[in-house]
């Protein structure tokens, strides 16, 4: 059985709405590429495709100022006070809307949520190459459309993992609120878009891969080292009759 925690790129507590709001954007998540074959030193990406639901209000808001979302469907936010305790308030203010994704600890790639064979590390909009949603300001997705993404990568842990097969289910997306409570107090809610595998260990639905043995740089053989060395040799004459 798999234990089950919910850890967001910010690490903060995630508050989620205890029930669906129908006029809030909401989708599907879905592994790419779900299965593969790597080998145990290199580093394996995690990319996802978000899914806008057809029934779904449009995904598209931009900040300064914040438009776009209905912001009478935003759940109330939270805070935590001096000595550690958590509260929940509506809203008085809604500023800022950011879009962000939190990693659910299942499978077998880590150790609960602690580095196993393999850390995970995420991705954020501004990762080169392969960027995420995260901290995203701005986004325009309508109902039925969809977006892809990487949500990060699994690292193997001191350089190479042990052969074996990985497993891992779940990957979130959310909006993310920012605002202030009645008394001007700084507060933050979070409402989910999708998980991937229904936020369960679902048999058929699982991002696996195989890892065989540790790859190598192949070494030159005599022939290519011979061949180098003629260069070498042949540079050096042109040399002396210049």
């Amino acid at each position: 059985m798999s234990t089950w925690n919910k850890f967001g790129l910010l690490g903060a507590a995630l508050v989620f709405s205890g029930a669906a709001l129908a006029d809030q954007p909401f989708g599907t998540l879905t592994f790419d590429q779900p299965t593969g074959t790597v080998a145990g030193n290199q580093a394996i990406t995690v990319a996802v495709t978000f899914t806008l639901d057809p029934n779904s209000a449009p995904l598209d808001f931009s900040n300064d100022p914040l438009t776009g979302l209905d912001l009478s469907t935003v759940p109330d936010g939270s805070y935590t006070d001096t000595d550690g305790n958590s509260h929940t308030v509506p809203f008085a203010e809604v500023d800022n809307a950011i879009l962000n994704t939190y990693f659910l600890c299942s499978g077998t790639f880590t150790n609960v949520c602690s580095p196993g064979a393999y850390a995970f590390n995420f991705h954020t909009a501004s990762t080169p190459g392969e960027p995420s949603v995260n901290f995203l300001q701005s986004f325009d997705l309508q109902p039925g459309d969809s977006y892809s993404y990487v949500f990060g990568e699994f690292d193997p842990v001191g350089g190479a993992a042990p052969a074996g097969t990985y497993t891992f289910y779940g990957s979130g997306l959310v909006i993310e609120y920012r605002g202030l409570d009645a008394n001007g107090d700084p507060i933050i809610a979070t409402q989910q878009l999708a998980e991937t595998c229904g936020g369960g260990s679902v048999e058929g639905c699982s991002f696996t891969r195989t890892v065989t043995g540790v790859s190598s740089v192949p070494e030159p053989s005599p022939y290519g080292l011979m061949a180098l060395g003629l260069l070498a040799v042949a540079a050096a004459a042109r040399r002396r009759r210049g």
